[in-house]
């Protein structure tokens, strides 16, 4: 599991990428990175960018009735009022969604994106978002004086 340990910024990048060449049974066509994020902002706005790996000049792309399943101990859960519904763009290339973190304790959540390739419908491995007590950031002001 690759983990990103920049807490501080407010977007969160996540790239995912579909290797179409890898779609037969028990292959894994999905690279996500990074697969394990810590978000101790209070408000985190989530990207997922989806590329195409191998597809012959076609393109995968977020299913649009469906693109985000949740799931919370390991069970496929509601959205949780943490996140703002999901948003697609850029072709149904990207893949937005806020992160509005009140936690007072540590909160796992995973989630599986799906994806259309080829008349097909894919879902990737759940990727990770670790929401941490928000953190007291010093103002500007306070840090140069």
């Amino acid at each position: 599991m690759s983990e990103d340990n920049d807490v501080v910024n407010r977007k969160r990048k996540i790239a995912v990428a579909f290797d179409a060449s890898q779609t037969g049974s028990g292959q894994k066509p999905f690279t996500i990175n990074p697969d394990f994020i810590r978000i101790a902002n209070r408000l985190a706005d989530i990207v997922l960018n989806l590329t195409t790996v191998n597809g012959g000049g076609l393109q995968a792309t977020f299913d649009e009735a469906n693109p985000v399943q949740w799931y919370q101990d390991g069970k496929p859960i509601g959205r949780p009022i943490a996140f703002s519904d999901p948003k697609l763009d850029n072709g149904d290339l990207r893949l937005k969604f806020s992160d509005v973190n009140n936690t007072t304790q540590e909160m796992e959540y995973g989630f599986t994106v799906t994806v259309d390739y080829n008349g097909q419908t894919y879902t990737s491995p759940d990727p990770t978002i670790l929401n941490l007590p928000p953190t007291l950031q010093p103002s500007p002001s306070l840090q140069s004086a």
